[in-house]
């Protein structure tokens, strides 16, 4: 609905009842209405209820819930959600699935790329289930593999000849190569195609590994 109204009318003996959400994964936050309070809400938050139920039966909570639609139209057609809702919802949880999506592929996604995989996934009213949330990412990350390969050549290319000048002075030879020393790279850069330390010494390594 566009618009909607609950009214606490008898709390659960146990459990929080109604919750909300700043995200899909994040930690539910009762909302702690008092027997007789409301709550209005529109249809982008996220909430739900959980009500404990013990051995004595005492998980009964009572609502009065009213839903509301923009216009005597929507109504009468019986449509749950304005038409702008799911783009709506797909854009609240976009941010967080942009910095998932990063933190997963170790590589850069952009608000687009990873909002038109969402409208893939998402649901008619826009939510993307936990399942539905990793295929997503899976999906952007098959999308993005040629290029995330590309820019990892690319960097690699650029830092090619700094490596081989440093790693011919740390080896004490007269050059090293640059297919040796691109191998060496390709073996240990990461996913932006540098070398830290840790990974400069483990790329000096295989070219003194490699060495005939």
């Amino acid at each position: 609905a566009a618009v909607t109204a609950v009214v606490e009318l008898q709390s659960a003996d146990s459990g929080p009842g109604l919750y909300v959400l700043e995200t899909l994964h994040s930690t539910p936050r009762p909302a702690s209405l008092a027997v007789g309070a409301a709550a209005v809400h529109n249809f982008e938050l996220l909430h739900g209820v959980n009500a404990s139920c013990d051995e004595a039966g005492g998980c009964a909570r009572y609502s009065l819930v009213v839903w509301f639609q923009i216009g005597d139209v929507a109504c009468a057609a019986g449509h749950r959600w304005p038409g702008e809702a799911r783009a709506a919802m797909i854009e609240k949880a976009l941010p967080a699935f942009a910095r998932d999506a990063r933190k997963r592929l170790s590589a850069a996604v952009d608000d687009a790329a990873a909002r038109r995989v969402m409208e893939r996934f998402a649901s008619r009213e826009g939510w993307l289930t936990k399942e539905d949330w990793a295929a997503a990412i899976e999906a952007l990350g098959r999308t993005l593999a040629p290029k995330a390969k590309a820019a990892r050549s690319a960097g690699i290319e650029e830092g090619l000849d700094r490596f081989a000048h440093a790693a011919a002075r740390a080896l004490k030879r007269e050059a090293i190569g640059r297919s040796a020393a691109r191998r060496a790279m390709a073996a240990h850069a990461d996913a932006a195609g540098r070398l830290d330390e840790r990974t400069f010494y483990a790329a000096l390594k295989t070219l003194f590994d490699s060495a005939p």
